[in-house]
């Protein structure tokens, strides 16, 4: 009796102990708690709108350059479909997501050569992150006065030596 009264008091903490360690690991993590929910994918009206990224950074040796390598990039936004974006889309900024770390960036051009696309470009950006690692990348947009996200996960940059 005694033992099968000790099995059912182990088989009731296990559920609560694997609730304290989920609960202290979401703390851990609450710095990335706002893009936890950013999808790849952005509806908007008939528009599907996904990122299309190209990174990469400038590792050659340039003459009073700083250590950090600087960052350069195209961000699309484009309906997937091939359909024309809303007029009033517009690009705000950029986070970088590593691990326990955020960089923000800004973009410091952007235009639209095709209905079906946004860009914007970065340049010169120096992030804390580990170029070498992968890393989720957030872009955070206007359509008609409401803000919208959406992620590119598992990106790698390339690198010009």
């Amino acid at each position: 009796m005694l033992i099968k009264t000790l099995s059912y008091v182990f088989v009731m903490l296990i559920p609560l102990s694997c609730g304290v360690k989920n609960e202290t690991k979401k703390d851990d993590n609450k710095m990335n708690s706002n893009f936890d929910e950013t999808t790849s994918e952005v509806v908007i009206g008939k528009n599907e709108l996904v990122l299309s990224c190209l990174l990469w950074t400038n590792l050659m040796p340039t003459p009073g350059e700083k250590k950090v390598p600087p960052l350069l990039g195209s961000i699309k936004l484009l309906d997937k479909n091939g359909k024309m974006l809303p007029k009033a889309l517009q690009l705000k900024k950029l986070y970088f997501i590593q691990g326990d770390k955020i960089c923000e960036s800004n973009f410091s051009e952007t235009k639209q050569e095709k209905d079906t696309e946004i860009e914007g470009i970065i340049g010169n950006n120096e992030l804390n992150l580990n170029l070498d690692n992968t890393f989720t990348l957030i872009c955070e947009f206007f359509c008609e006065g409401k803000s919208y996200q959406i992620a590119a996960r598992e990106q790698k940059l390339g690198k010009v030596h």
